[in-house]
């Protein structure tokens, strides 16, 4: 089913390479490379998301991925409560007193010396394929080194790209951020009690059950084995979340991190951050981690 229908889609895609389209805007660094490993990872970053909403909010793909998860819902995301810093602590594995960032600028970063994840992966496994896809244009700042980077204009046309992508280049290791919860959060409030915002963040779970039929079918028809990661980089209170590393539904947020066949491992009760991800998605490709990294975070436990 997949093969057919997004086949075809695919060459669509390779035809926006070659013309002068804004929307989305491609680059693809080595477009003859695709993953042949077996084990992926798939990062589905929803921004904005507060850990409240998601218990108000209709998210059953989500829900459902705990069945066989490592997942908490009281995870710190750390100071300087934006998005870039957020962000790349978890894409780059340390706070921001090492990657240096607190706010929505790039200026003093310190990402030569705290590289993010696509940089390090390739320091030993130079084979891995490795894609990022945001309509966010600074989301697509905070790594380098991706062989696939994509810049849409909607979630939705997100989703269309990431599908295409999935299923004919296949990166090992693929960093998704949507935008809608976070833009809508700040047009109208990050409440529970907003029915804009909680359906900006259903619209998240629909696409998640898009990404997750087509994951699964890989893993059945090609024997692939999955690791995706669905988290936030903060929460917020009324109409925005910067300078509010005091109150909790914006500094303490949540992940769901599913590998197949997993028995479900609530962290909820024990103390994780944001930097765990990083060296549990590595664990997961087989990347021995460095001390030279000089990482923040902890690997997390998973029951298998």
């Amino acid at each position: 089913m997949y093969i057919k229908r997004i086949g075809s889609v695919f060459i669509a895609l390779l035809l926006l390479t070659c013309s002068k389209t804004n929307s989305p805007i491609i680059q693809l660094n080595n477009d003859q490379k695709i993953g042949v490993n077996k084990r992926k990872v798939l990062i589905v970053g929803w921004d904005g998301v507060r850990t409240d909403a998601l218990a108000v909010a209709d998210t059953k793909t989500l829900f459902g991925l705990t069945k066989e998860a490592t997942y908490s819902w009281n995870v710190d995301r750390g100071p300087f409560t934006v998005s870039v810093p957020g962000w790349s602590t978890l894409l780059h594995g340390v706070w921001p007193k090492k990657h240096g960032l607190t706010q929505n600028s790039f200026s003093g970063n310190r990402y030569s010396d705290y590289p993010d994840l696509f940089t390090l992966a390739k320091l030993t496994r130079p084979d891995l394929v490795t894609a990022t896809l945001s309509n966010w244009d600074q989301f697509l700042d905070i790594t380098q080194n991706e062989n696939i980077s994509i810049e849409v204009d909607s979630d939705f046309q997100l989703t269309q790209q990431t599908l295409i992508l999935l299923n004919s280049q296949t990166p090992d290791l693929t960093v998704l951020h949507y935008n809608d919860p976070d833009f809508n959060g700040h047009e109208t409030g990050f409440t529970p009690d907003n029915p804009k915002y909680i359906k900006a963040i259903q619209r998240s779970d629909a696409y998640l059950t898009q990404l997750m039929e087509l994951v699964r079918y890989r893993e059945n028809r090609f024997q692939e084995e999955w690791m995706v990661i669905v988290t936030t980089d903060h929460g917020g209170c009324e109409g925005h979340h910067d300078q509010q590393e005091d109150k909790k539904e914006t500094r303490f947020i949540w992940y769901v991190i599913r590998t197949p066949n997993q028995a479900p491992l609530n962290l909820t009760a024990e103390k994780t951050n944001l930097v765990d991800i990083l060296p549990t998605l590595f664990e997961w490709l087989n990347i021995p981690i460095k001390k030279e990294w000089n990482l923040d975070g902890k690997v997390l436990k998973r029951h298998v």
